[in-house]
């Protein structure tokens, strides 16, 4: 029984590893596209990105990152997300 338990945890352990891994690929890779597309990016931004741990959330701001006209564009729809304000 013990011997179970401990590969059921393991197996659940592997499973949040990965989740983790999309959900942080997915966080720098919208980075990565404000980046490329309005130059550099604040570390407020970043740091915002990183903290949203919903995969919702990403999947919309990802869409936001690739459709947004301009970086305060972008950031508007961050703080409704995130319900931070981040200012300029």
């Amino acid at each position: 029984m013990t011997e179970y338990l401990l590969n059921k945890a393991r197996k659940e352990g592997k499973i949040e590893g990965r989740i983790e891994g999309i959900r942080e690929n997915k966080q720098d890779t919208i980075v990565e596209i404000l980046q490329e597309r309005f130059g550099s990016t604040d570390k407020d931004i970043r740091m915002q990105i990183k903290k949203i741990q919903d995969e919702q959330t990403l999947e919309e701001l990802f869409r936001s990152s690739l459709r947004a006209e301009s970086l305060d564009g972008f950031k508007q729809t961050l703080s409704q997300r995130s319900g931070i304000s981040l200012s300029g």
